[in-house]
Formats: structure tokens, C-alpha cells, sequence
């Protein structure tokens, strides 16, 4: 005979052999205590109304009572056999090896369910519920602290209103939120329908990405679960986010939270309640890279540090994360580890007080079993050993006994810490990435392009708020131009940590030209690339670009010649980077220079770009003040330049335009 149907048909095929046995009559008094009855053959019972609030309903289903098997109920027999229950009292079903245990937490617990039922009708009578909805919210906010304390649950037939009413989604339902959601107002009540056709093509892709990956995972959301169309309301809750926020769409994990709320409400109020979960009571849970689930282990190993410091001790040295031990409890709200009595009642406390649930959940859970853990060599065995425990703990009180309390504050600030040095890493990473693409635009290796990079993060100045979540996809040009500038000042406090030796001397007077020429945007400021690109000419460039740079920085009327002082400032300056000070330096160089211009006869006192290479190779003294040795320029081996630079003299052309500009 078929397992799974309702235990008031079972009773109908077993006759008063069930009703006499004791377990029978114990089940027969959890039942009634919920506000059922097991062994009427009257049509079945519904469950009480949650409100009569039109926009939160609770879902009929295909039995209020629980679900048994067709044989006579034991504790005595095989667990495999049809004597024990297929299906909790939630619709969900049942392993055969957890069914003696959650018929024992029944049976254990029918005083407590009876008494908490009648609490709630006392605390919350139908006369209350017409009052406006925050009146309501009011009174559940002052009376659910007691009401659920140690490890009493709010029962099943009034979470379909309590949930939405004790969260944010239901003041979210009132106001402006209605409207971003896709919420309209039809006969006074709220209802939820899906975005129309405005919504771009990207969108559009996103939306049947995630409806491709909600179809693989509907059959595996429940299975077998005890509720009429309960896939079909899961797949259209699911839909309606992915079209209500087509950038987050769906993530895996979304679909249990939904099932759980299904269970218990309406699928109008699962929407919302779903959204209110995804957006704020788990924040950054459920985009691509996880990034709020990522934080949240962060600050639960945090918190283990803190107050188990041994057992952190302990993990660490055997190289287990809260990565791989918890992301499956935070992400499905133990749902997926924790019995369906114990994970809803978590659930109940989690609407209730917030997210810091959670973190007192799972650090209660470890300090219990400290003694235990802190024994085990292989992270695999302390994730299965807690995962076992947690399988098998049927009775919420044994979780919330365990529980480690833990103030909001704590958790809110190690969140805003972690977040924050997050955020640095992740900047850090994409400028890394960033900077070492610059090697395609210079000559410096990726090493001399990081430590330029250094020194110019402690320098410069107008760095800008960045927030990147992908390192590896975030723009070169956003990043370098986020990363901050260097001005006049800090401009020549980096070149001389770049040319110690020319700190002897007067530096703004070395490197006043350089400033002006490397800022290539005439913004009054080099950022980054300027620098690189601009140095890597000076310092590695091919002999030419090195010529035509400095030409270029110390033609200081742009007149495509260099006088006589243009050529004093350039040897002073070329010396005095390269070359320890001289005191008869300047004396040396005016001799020189006058030298110098005395032989040349057809640009009377100034030299041009061509005559000055010249020069460079045929002077010792100017082949100095450029490091090179004396060799003519017929007799030099050519040097390839980089593809991406063509020649230093557009680059030289394009700052002339700039310039005149």
C-alpha cells in the first residue's frame, strides 16, 4: 500500500487498535493540541486562518493533520517499515532512520505544543486581529519574546502572519517598496505581479539564465513535500524575484528559503517575505560571488577566535574554515541541516531578533561540542560530526539551550571591519592587476612597476572611494584614476626618493620641467600612468627616446631649440640625478655649454633636436651627464623600440598639441 497519506485514513484501516495503544493516544493528543483531528471522518480539517488580513494567507494543504503510514504506530519496530510516519507534520518528508526520533520529540513535547497553542490564541485572539497592522506588530513585538523562549515554538498555524508581521516586509508591503517590487493595490488588498516588458536585453538574458537554473532545482527543492501545486507556487515566487531584480536574479539556496515560506503562507506573502530575506535580513548572500555569506564566516571565525580560542587554535591548525563548515548553514538558514521542528523554530527566532541568530546558533553549537572537535585531526570528520549532531536534533530546545548570546552590535562592527578590509584587498588586488598591465605601455619590468607603484600610494593625494567586487574584471583606467595624483609637491618628493642624489641640491629647480611635461592631460597633475610612462622613457628607453624626451622637457619656450640657459638646466639637472654634486659643477657646466654653442655656426647660441643628439655622442661630457658611453651614432646598435610606443616623437607631437592648447 502506498506510504504517505493522512493518519486519520491510516486509522481508518487499523481500527481501535491505535486508538487503545499508547502512542496512539499520544499522538492523538499531540494532533488535537494543534487544533486537529486525527480520528474524525468528517471532512478534512483546515488549518486556523492566519489573518483576515486579505494579503497574508496561509495555504491550504492536502492534510492538516500529520502524516503516517498505513500500519499501526510503534516505537518497537524496524524504522524501514510502513509503522512509522512518511511525512512530518510541516509536509515534508521523512528519512526512515529520523522517524523514531521525531515521533519521540512528538510524544515528548505534547504538553508544550498544547500549552503553546493555547499561549498563542490567549496572547492573540481572531478580535485582535482586525485592528490595524501596526497595532498588531506592536503586540506581537512585546509578547513573542516570552512566548518563544526556550525552545517553544510560534505555532504552525500563525506563521503566515507572524513572519511577515514581526519583519520589515510587511512595512515594506505599506510603503514606496510596493512600488519597486511591482506591487499594485486591487480591492484593498496588496498584490504582487511581474515587471512588464520594459527591461533591457541584458536583463532579459539574466532572467532566463536563472529560469534555466530554477527548472534544475524545483524537483530537488522538498521532494515528495505533502502540499498541493507546492512546485508550481515555488517556481512562480522564484520567477517573480528574477523579473522584480533581474541583476541578482537567482542564486542556488533561494529556492529552500522560498519552499520554507511556502509551507506556511501564501505564495503573495512568500514573495515578499523572500525578497525582505534576499535584501535585508541576508544582504550580499545571494550575488555572484556570495560576497555577504563571505563576510559572515569571516565574522563567525572571528567571534570562535574571540570566545573559543582554543578551539581557533585548533582549526587553524588543521586547516578547517567556517568556509567550508557553516556557508551551508547561513546561506539556507539550516534548513538543509537542522530538522524541520528545530530549523523553523530557528526561523521563528530569526524573524524575531535578526541575523545575530545565526552567529549564536553556530557558536553555541561549537562551544557544546568544544571537548569533542578540539579531539579531531581531519576537518572532513569535525564537519561531519557537527553536521550528524545537528541532523539528528529534532527538539529546538536542545539548539537554543546551546545557543551563545551575543550582542548585535559586536557582530555589526566585526561585519564593518571585515567589509572594509575586504574592500582594501580586493582594491589592492585590481591595482596590482592594473599596474602590471602598464608594462605593455613602458619599459619597466612588472617588479620596478610595483615599486614605483608603492611609493607613489604614499604620496599622492585625491585617492577616491573604490568598491570592486571582481579584481580581475575591474577597468585599468577606473582603477589608476581612483588611485590617487600627485601634485607639484608630491611630484618632486617622488622624484627624489627615485633620484636619491639629487636631493644635495635644489631639486624643485631639477625636476620643475619634468612635472610639467610628464602631465600629459594638462590637469596640473600626474597620475599614475604619467608617471610610469613618462620615467620609463627617462630611465629605460631606447638613447633616442631619452634625447627627444629631455629635449622636450627643457625646450621651455616650445621653439624647437635649446638656448643657452634650456642647456645649462638640462646638463645641471641630467648630473645631478645621475651623479653625485659637484661643487664646481655649475662653473663647469657654463664653460661647457659656451663651448659648446662657440662651434655651432649655423644656429647662432641654441642647438636643435638633431644637432643636440649629436652632441650627446660626441661630447664626454654630455655623454656623462646621460650615462652612455662615447660611441658615434653611425657605430650604434639600433635599439627596437615597443610596438605600443611607435616613436618618442609622437608621443612628443601630441604633448606640443596639448601644450598649445
Amino acid at each position: 500500500m502506498e506510504r504517505g497519506f493522512s493518519f486519520k485514513a491510516s486509522l481508518g484501516e487499523v481500527g481501535d487498535k491505535v486508538k487503545e495503544s499508547s502512542l496512539g493516544r499520544h499522538a492523538s493528543g499531540i494532533l488535537f493540541s494543534l487544533g486537529f483531528k486525527p480520528f474524525s471522518t468528517e471532512s478534512e480539517p483546515k488549518m486556523r486562518s492566519s489573518s483576515p488580513i486579505q494579503h497574508i494567507q496561509t495555504p491550504y494543504r492536502k492534510s492538516d493533520s500529520f502524516i503516517f503510514g498505513s500500519s499501526p504506530l510503534s516505537l518497537d519496530k524496524n524504522p524501514g517499515s510502513e509503522l512509522y510516519p512518511t511525512h512530518d507534520h510541516f509536509g515534508l518528508p521523512l528519512k526512515p532512520k529520523d522517524a523514531p526520533l521525531y515521533m519521540t520529540y512528538l510524544v515528548k513535547n505534547e504538553p508544550m505544543m498544547a500549552k503553546q497553542k493555547f499561549l498563542f490564541e490567549k496572547a492573540f485572539p481572531d478580535s485582535i486581529l482586525h485592528e490595524d497592522s501596526e497595532s498588531i506588530a506592536q503586540l506581537m513585538l512585546t509578547n513573542l519574546p516570552s512566548l518563544i523562549s526556550k525552545g517553544n515554538s510560534i505555532p504552525s498555524s500563525y506563521r503566515g502572519l507572524v513572519w511577515p508581521t514581526i519583519t520589515s516586509a510587511f512595512k515594506r508591503k505599506k510603503g514606496n517598496w510596493r512600488s519597486s517590487l511591482g506591487m499594485k493595490e486591487q480591492n484593498g488588498a496588496s498584490e504582487i505581479f511581474e515587471m512588464g516588458p520594459e527591461i533591457s536585453a541584458l536583463d532579459l538574458q539574466r532572467i532566463e539564465n536563472a529560469k534555466e537554473q530554477i527548472e534544475k532545482d524545483i524537483d530537488r527543492t522538498f521532494p515528495a513535500v505533502e502540499l498541493p501545486s507546492f512546485q508550481q507556487n515555488l517556481r512562480e515566487v522564484l520567477h517573480w524575484y528574477c523579473h522584480t531584480n533581474p541583476t541578482l536574479g537567482y542564486c542556488q539556496a533561494m529556492n529552500f528559503l522560498a519552499g520554507g515560506l511556502l509551507l506556511f503562507m501564501s505564495q503573495t506573502s512568500s514573495k515578499v517575505m523572500l525578497a525582505m530575506i534576499v535584501e535585508d535580513l541576508l544582504p550580499g548572500y545571494f550575488t555572484e560571488n556570495m560576497g555577504g555569506c563571505v563576510i559572515d564566516t569571516m565574522v563567525l571565525d572571528e567571534l570562535i577566535k574571540l570566545h573559543l580560542p582554543s578551539l581557533h587554535t585548533h582549526f587553524s591548525g588543521i586547516g578547517l574554515s567556517m568556509n567550508l563548515l557553516c556557508t551551508p548553514w547561513l546561506m539556507c538558514l539550516f534548513i538543509n541541516t537542522l530538522p524541520s521542528t528545530s530549523a523553523f523554530h530557528i526561523w521563528d527566532l530569526l524573524f524575531l531578533y535578526g541575523s545575530k541568530v545565526l552567529f549564536e546558533v553556530s557558536l553555541g553549537v561549537l562551544r557544546l561540542h568544544q571537548k569533542i572537535l578540539l579531539e579531531q585531526e581531519d576537518p572532513v570528520e569535525v564537519v561531519f560530526y557537527v553536521n550528524d549532531w545537528l541532523n539528528k536534533t529534532w527538539d529546538p530546545a536542545h539548539i537554543v539551550n546551546a545557543m551563545f548570546p551575543l550582542e548585535t552590535k559586536e557582530i555589526d562592527d566585526l561585519r564593518a571591519k571585515i567589509k572594509i578590509d575586504l574592500e582594501n584587498q580586493n582594491r589592492l588586488k585590481a591595482e596590482r592587476k592594473a599596474v602590471l598591465d602598464l608594462q605593455d605601455q613602458s619599459h619597466f619590468e612588472q617588479k620596478e612597476l610595483l615599486e614605483l607603484f608603492e611609493k607613489f600610494s604614499l604620496l599622492c593625494v585625491d585617492r577616491k572611494e573604490l568598491k570592486i567586487e571582481n579584481p580581475e574584471e575591474a577597468p585599468r583606467e577606473i582603477v589608476l584614476s581612483s588611485a590617487g595624483i600627485l601634485e607639484y609637491k608630491q611630484f618632486i618628493a617622488i622624484m627624489c626618493s627615485v633620484f636619491p642624489n639629487s636631493t644635495s641640491s635644489d631639486p624643485e629647480a631639477t625636476f620643475a620641467r619634468f612635472f610639467t611635461v610628464f602631465d600629459t592631460n594638462n590637469d596640473n597633475s600626474v597620475d599614475f600612468r604619467e608617471l610610469a610612462c613618462g620615467l620609463s622613457l627617462f630611465c629605460k628607453g631606447s638613447m633616442d627616446e631619452k634625447i627627444a624626451l629631455c629635449f622636450k622637457i627643457f625646450d621651455q619656450n616650445n621653439d624647437k631649440m635649446l638656448q643657452r640657459e634650456e642647456l645649462c638646466q638640462m646638463l645641471l639637472a641630467l648630473h645631478r640625478m645621475h651623479h653625485e654634486n659637484d661643487a664646481g659643477l655649475v662653473k663647469e657646466v657654463k664653460f661647457f655649454v659656451d663651448v659648446l654653442l662657440k662651434a655651432d655656426t649655423q644656429n647662432a647660441g641654441a642647438l636643435s633636436l638633431e644637432e643636440f643628439r649629436e652632441a650627446v655622442f660626441m661630447h664626454p661630457f654630455i655623454s656623462k651627464a646621460f650615462r652612455v658611453e662615447q660611441t658615434p651614432p653611425p657605430l650604434r646598435k639600433a635599439e627596437k623600440k615597443p610596438e605600443t610606443l611607435n616613436n618618442v616623437e609622437e608621443w612628443v607631437i601630441m604633448d606640443d598639441k596639448n601644450n598649445s592648447v
